[in-house]
């Protein structure tokens, strides 16, 4: 149940974004732009949201910006690539709707925000070259180093990360041997960067997004929680938060948009949804399900997509923002010299391709009814610690007993580390065979060119994924399923991002972007920057629509004339009722 309509509001406005990340900031961002008075609600004391714990990448097929470059590429083939990767799983309309938005909406924020993208370039997509339609280049964004002191008062209270280092882009990086070859980057410019807070990747793009609504003197309440949602006749016509210890009544004349991300941090929500055991949590840990609790009580419908999960490790003590630090565990287990096992010693996945581990994290043997993958370790040699970042720990730098386990032979590592030795032994042998044949025959680590660039290390001289495991000391340190804002579970919603009821009719008033909202354009697949282009594509069409002009543009028109596409959107008005504008439900004829 909402609660009572107060006999007197604490403020009023037009519209109201729940969250502080790209979603909720574009909400507000557009809304005025819209000739809307908007309000930002944030929980956390600090602004950015998810976006900011992110890689910062944007992807929007068929972008002016690959125009500019001579990249060709079109929005037949993108639909081509999300349904090819999707499993079965996708809401082709709701894919259309992304794919024919996300470059205008791109575009749109470049001119009346200020928000300077460029191609990432020389960067593939996930899938490439083997699902159809895939690209090897142009379809993903990144922002300029965004210079931190041009904040003002928020530059101490917009969100870093513990996840990601903020100093070279990732064009940047992938020029200098990719994300892991750390030896190989520009350490003068890196440093220059990280002491005078030009932020890149995520902190980065976040902190671009808060720049934009400070720019538009949005109001940003922080350490405001919003606690319920005011209804009036099944109209959304508010919300109840808590301000400064007291309850805080916000009307809202044209609607609220809910974009407060997943439920990362919240434990009973993993256990119904993501069904894997103890899954972590990589981001704010404000985000705990806000989105499904708020929208629940008035029937907002959940439903559920394939999602892969990330690799985790905590080290003792080690905490960020008051709360355990769990870092991201893929580059350990994707870089040359280094692999992942079950407790049998087994491989069991692509290890510098984190999706095929966290898919693999799900299996579960009918025969012992256990989970086949979990629990499972991370394996590295000396050769590997010599090259790459542990987590916290330089190349050659030595990691506390604390934190991972040593051993001078492979044998003694897994009795250590609870590992069947045999089958360790047996598994490390093979795979070194594979190395020196270039060639891993169980899981073709290092095909992919988006891991070679992401995890593995392009500097070295063959395969850049793949290395021997054999110089000892070795080191084991036990993994866990991590989350990192994309979650199984969110909240339905239509091509105008209205919440759905489980009658399938919008509730007025209501809308979700971002991770509060079901992946359904990308069923099981994924590819970065997707979450994050959505999260600003969701704002920007839900605050439209509640401003009474929801855009025109349609998927077979920017398919018909794909130079000219960014007129479509700059068509006339549509009535707000009118969904078929976005959903056109024939494919071209070359698709059929």
């Amino acid at each position: 149940m909402s609660s009572k309509i107060p006999q007197k509001w604490s403020e009023e406005t037009d519209f109201i974004s729940i969250g502080s990340g790209i979603g909720g900031l574009s909400g507000a961002v557009v809304a005025e732009a819209w000739g809307l008075r908007a309000i930002v609600l944030e929980k956390a004391p600090t602004v950015g949201g998810v976006t900011a714990y992110s890689g910062g990448q944007l992807w929007a097929p068929a972008n002016h910006h690959q125009r500019e470059l001579g990249v060709e590429d079109s929005l037949d083939e993108a639909l081509r690539y999300v349904l090819a990767t999707g499993a079965g799983y996708n809401d082709e309309k709701m894919a259309r709707n992304y794919l024919v938005h996300a470059r205008l909406v791109v575009k749109w924020f470049e001119e009346n925000a200020n928000i300077g993208l460029a191609v990432i370039k020389d960067f593939p997509d996930y899938y490439y070259p083997n699902a159809d339609g895939s690209r090897s280049d142009g379809r993903y964004l990144e922002s300029a180093p965004f210079d931190g002191a041009s904040l003002g008062e928020w530059q101490s209270r917009t969100h870093l990360s513990p996840q990601m280092t903020s100093g070279l882009t990732m064009s940047e990086a992938v020029e200098h041997g990719g994300n892991m070859a750390f030896a190989s980057w520009d350490k003068t410019l890196f440093d220059e960067r990280v002491k005078n807070d030009q932020r890149t990747y995520g902190p980065g793009l976040g902190a671009n997004f808060v720049k934009a609504a400070l720019d538009r003197h949005i109001t940003i309440y922080t350490s405001t929680p919003a606690q319920e949602l005011i209804a009036d006749g099944g109209r959304v016509v508010g919300v109840r938060a808590t301000k400064d210890g007291s309850d805080y009544y916000i009307k809202a004349n044209k609607g609220v948009l809910i974009a407060a991300g997943a439920y990362d941090w919240n434990e009973s929500a993993h256990s119904a949804f993501t069904m894997v055991p103890n899954v972590k949590a990589a981001g704010p840990h404000e985000v705990t399900g806000d989105a499904l609790k708020l929208a629940g009580r008035l029937g907002g419908r959940i439903t559920q997509v394939p999602q892969s999960l990330n690799a985790g490790f905590h080290i003792e003590g080690e905490e960020y923002n008051e709360k355990p630090l769990w870092r991201l565990g893929a580059g350990i287990i994707g870089v040359p010299h280094a692999i992942a096992v079950n407790r049998a010693g087994k491989r069991f996945a692509e290890e510098s391709f984190y999706r095929s581990v966290g898919f693999a994290l799900k299996k579960i043997d009918g025969a012992t009814m256990q989970h086949e993958n979990y629990p499972y370790w991370g394996i590295q040699d000396s050769q590997a610690r010599q090259r790459y970042y542990f987590g916290p720990y330089a190349p050659g730098e030595e990691i506390p007993d604390a934190v991972v386990i040593k051993a001078d032979s492979i044998r003694e590592l897994a009795r250590k580390a609870g590992i069947d030795p045999d089958g360790l032994e047996a598994e490390i042998t093979r795979f070194n065979a594979f190395v020196a044949n270039d060639n891993d025959e169980d899981f073709h680590r290092g095909e992919r060119p988006w891991s070679a660039k992401s995890f593995g290390d392009i500097t070295i001289e063959g395969n850049s994924n793949l290395g021997s495991i054999e110089k000892a000391p070795f080191y084991a340190i036990r993994m866990e399923p991590l989350n990192i804002g994309l979650s199984n579970v969110g909240l339905a919603a239509d091509a105008h991002n209205r919440v759905l009821t489980w009658d399938d009719e919008p509730i007025e008033g209501l809308y979700v972007a971002g991770n509060s909202m079901a992946m359904v354009e990308f069923g099981a697949g994924y590819t970065s920057g997707q979450a994050n282009t959505r999260g600003m594509l969701g704002g920007y069409l839900a605050a439209r629509h509640a401003a009474g002009d929801p855009s025109g543009a349609r998927f077979e028109d920017a398919v018909g004339d794909e130079a000219n596409a960014p007129a479509v959107a700059q068509a006339g008005s549509v009535s707000a009722s009118d969904d078929s504008i976005h959903l056109p439900l024939i494919l071209p004829s070359h698709i059929r």
